[in-house]
């Protein structure tokens, strides 16, 4: 079975500071000191590293091991809002090169924005199987292809595009945050992975 790359891109004017948390489950990667570009370790399971303007890191996990966990920009993932985030964190979570004999049999990626929102940020896919997506509000699960086809990105085969903007298409992101309690997430069987999966850094709520 082919494995699935993983690409941070940082999309945006200026330097973007990028914090990784590891999902912690039976044969994932469980220590950041084995992913080369996070530079700073804040313990085992949690690091950052700066991504300059323009520029991507990548990564594969090694055969056999899934790679799984939490991505948030300048600021850590938090569960309430404070003074330098008024509006919150959003998140990008995801799993990649889970296999089939371990309960979770599906790839997926999701842009949380339940806790707020700080950073647009957007995935796309290419290669590997094809990927279902759906969009939850307060709860409640949509389709995605009756509720946003318009602003889709389609990019060829097996290959899509969604970003936190499609969450609220009539507002305008230069006048405040993302509405909250708003997820998107797409999944495709373990079975059908490869190809890449990238998230892209698109810049802050507050500066777009």
């Amino acid at each position: 079975m082919e494995s699935t790359e993983f690409i941070i891109i940082n999309d945006w004017k200026e330097e973007v500071t990028v914090y990784l948390t590891l999902e912690v489950s039976e044969g994932f990667v469980a220590d950041v000191s084995q992913i080369p570009f996070l530079k700073k370790g804040l313990n085992m399971y949690q690091g950052a590293f700066q991504l300059s303007p323009q520029k991507f890191v990548t990564y594969k996990s090694p055969k056999g091991m899934v790679f799984g966990g939490k991505i948030s920009f300048n600021s850590l993932p938090m569960n309430q809002t404070t003074p330098s985030y008024p509006h919150g964190v959003n998140v990008a979570e995801f799993v990649v090169n889970n296999h089939l004999d371990y309960p979770k049999t599906y790839e997926s990626v999701k842009i949380n924005n339940e806790k707020g929102t700080n950073a647009l940020m957007k995935f796309n896919f290419n290669g590997g199987g094809n990927w279902t997506e759906r969009l939850t509000v307060n709860g409640q699960t949509l389709s995605f292809e009756a509720t946003m086809k318009e602003t889709l990105n389609h990019l060829g085969t097996h290959s899509i595009s969604f970003d936190s903007r499609t969450f609220d298409p009539d507002q305008s992101f230069a006048h405040g945050p993302l509405k909250s309690e708003k997820s998107v997430i797409a999944k495709r069987p373990a079975s059908q992975a490869g190809g890449i999966v990238a998230l892209t850094y698109l810049g802050s709520t507050t500066e777009n």
